[in-house]
C-alpha cells in the first residue's frame, strides 16, 4: 500500500513541479519507470518503505526473468512507443524494464537523463510524438546509439544486486 501511494503521489509531484507537462506525449517508461523507482518498497522495514531509489527487488527479478526471452530491439520498443507498457500481456516485463532503464540511466548518466527530462518538460500539450522522434530525442540526450547504450544497460543491470 505504501509503495502504491509513493508511485502515485510521484506522477503527481512530476507534474505539479513541471518535470512531466500535463496531457504531453511523455514517454510511459520515463513517467511509470521514474514512478516505480521512487516507490522500492522495503518489506523489512515496519513502515514498508525506507529510501527513494533503492534497488526495486520484485521489479529487478522481474527483469532478470525477463532477460531470458528479451528480444534484440528491447530497448528500441520501449523507447519508441508505449505499446509494451500499455498491453497487458508485455506490461509486467515493460515497467520491470523501464524501472531497470531508469535506475540505469539515473546512476551511470545523471547529466544526459536530466538533459533528456528537460527534453520532455518542454514539449506541448496534446501533441503525440511519431516514434522516430522519441527515438532522435533519446539517442541526442545520450549521444550513443542504441545498441551501445543497450550493451552497457544491461551490463550495468547484470552487476545490480
Amino acid at each position: 500500500m505504501v509503495a502504491t501511494l509513493i508511485h502515485e503521489a510521484t506522477h503527481q509531484i512530476a507534474f505539479n513541479c513541471g518535470l512531466h507537462a500535463r496531457y504531453a506525449d511523455i514517454p510511459l517508461w520515463v513517467s511509470e519507470g521514474l514512478a516505480v523507482y521512487f516507490e522500492s518498497p522495503d518489506l523489512g522495514s515496519a513502515k514498508g518503505w525506507r529510501t527513494i531509489g533503492a534497488v526495486h527487488r520484485s521489479r529487478l527479478a522481474q527483469f532478470r526473468d525477463y532477460l531470458a526471452r528479451r528480444p534484440t530491439d528491447s530497448l528500441l520498443s520501449l523507447v519508441a512507443n508505449d505499446d509494451r507498457i500499455r498491453d497487458p500481456r508485455q506490461a509486467v516485463d515493460a515497467y520491470a524494464e523501464a524501472w531497470a532503464l531508469n535506475y540505469y540511466l539515473i546512476r551511470q548518466k545523471p547529466k544526459q537523463y536530466i538533459k533528456y527530462l528537460q527534453t520532455l518538460a518542454e514539449k506541448g500539450p496534446l501533441v503525440w510524438d511519431q516514434p522516430e522522434t522519441r527515438l532522435q530525442e533519446f539517442r541526442r540526450a545520450f549521444g550513443v546509439g542504441m545498441t551501445e547504450l543497450d550493451a552497457d544497460f544491461l551490463r550495468y543491470m547484470q552487476k545490480v544486486r
